[in-house]
């Protein structure tokens, strides 16, 4: 593969909820079981303090509030994907992205912005879905669309380099 590997990348407003969503519940590897540890605390906690001894109780609260703790998340993400579709001006994640690919580095650049230069080692987690690259590099979240990659050999590369992980729902 021939370096630099130049392509321009861009969320649009329809793929706000995908970035949030994603930001949110893959930002570290803690955060489902974290998730379902409070779903099984709030369900010890009510069915204890109601007197009750039963264990298929205990299990039962535990599978209804934790659904019902992520469907309070999930419209937290799709409150804050609506607010930024209704922001007036373009926020930062909708600006075209120039990405530039090195054999050790990525260089990222957005209009009227300095270009920054991200080493693969910087980068925290990635995932890989089937329509985006998703790179987390300590609280900032990356996404590159897999349709803008100019070919199979950058996407090929990618995927060795920073061995994402493979997520098998949504997009």
């Amino acid at each position: 593969m021939k370096f630099p590997v130049q392509f321009t990348t861009r969320l649009e407003p329809k793929e706000a909820f995908h970035f949030f969503f994603y930001g949110t519940l893959f930002r570290t590897v803690f955060f489902v079981p974290f998730l379902l540890i409070v779903g099984f605390a709030l369900a010890f906690y009510t069915v204890y303090t109601a007197g009750i001894r039963d264990p298929f109780v205990y299990l039962s609260f535990w599978i209804f509030f934790t659904p019902l703790l992520s469907l309070g998340i999930l419209f937290n993400v799709w409150r804050m994907s609506s607010k930024a579709k209704n922001k007036k001006g373009e926020p930062l994640f909708y600006q075209p992205i120039r990405v530039m690919l090195y054999a050790n580095r990525l260089r990222i650049s957005y209009p009227g912005k300095n270009p920054y230069n991200l080493p693969f080692d910087r980068i925290t987690r990635s995932l890989e879905t089937k329509k985006y690259f998703i790179f987390f590099v300590a609280k900032n979240v990356l996404f590159i669309r897999k349709q803008d990659v100019p070919n199979q050999e950058t996407n090929e590369f990618l995927r060795k380099t920073l061995k994402p992980r493979k997520l098998y729902f949504g997009y």
